[in-house]
């Protein structure tokens, strides 16, 4: 991502060069027949390493906004990490326990994906978002911050600014009131199909290496 590229440069004194190319990650291809299950209630999901740069505090404070308005929602939250027992009590403490699951690690992270509404993508500065990839690709709306790092450069790639919150309280609200009809996801997810495909890597890859 542009945003890891400028790490890099300012880590190791790398100078800016005009002729750089920023390769961004693929989606496996077989995201693509993803098909969506109706539920009947309203999932939110986190699916990642329980590290610190994820933030998983920040998803927790949107879950409290959430299930406050509406005890309908449902909070599941794939993967391992140092940080998982800290966010167990958290919500323990909280009176959201009997909505939260905490499922460890994913093996099928697509059939994960088919039973998700929406995907809270909490990460501060992280180098790029291949789960938020996946998802999107699995028709899944995914909510980011606009400090998230590399995971924002997907949205802003393809004209998905809707998705990007400045806070918990921006990011709740725009859950709670999203209907596809405010929105052309479709359009959002076809342009990430494209430009952050294998093919499209391959592309770029053969242009750099022509270049040399």
């Amino acid at each position: 991502s542009k945003f890891s590229m400028e790490i890099l440069q300012k880590l190791y004194g790398f100078k800016k060069n005009k002729n750089g190319k920023v390769m961004h990650n693929f989606y496996s291809l077989e995201f693509r027949n993803c098909v969506k299950k109706e539920n009947g209630s309203f999932n939110v999901s986190f699916l990642g390493r329980i590290v610190s740069v994820k933030r998983i505090d920040r998803f927790f404070e949107v879950s409290k906004i959430l299930y406050k308005k509406n005890n309908r929602f449902k909070f599941f939250i794939g993967g391992n990490g140092p940080f998982k027992s800290e966010f167990e009590r958290l919500f323990k403490k909280s009176n959201m326990e009997e909505c939260v699951k905490f499922l460890g690690y994913i093996k099928d992270v697509r059939s994960f994906l088919e039973d998700v509404d929406f995907m809270i993508f909490s990460s501060q500065g992280e180098s790029f978002g291949l789960t938020a990839l996946e998802a999107i690709i699995c028709n899944v709306p995914v909510f980011v911050f606009s400090d998230g790092g590399g995971v924002t450069e997907i949205f802003k790639e393809c004209n998905g600014e809707f998705f990007i919150c400045r806070d918990e309280k921006e990011m709740a609200e725009k859950i709670l009131n999203y209907k596809k009809s405010d929105f052309n996801f479709k359009e959002f997810r076809n342009c990430v199909l494209k430009k952050f495909s294998i093919e499209r890597y391959i592309e770029d890859l053969v242009e750099v290496y022509r270049g040399i």
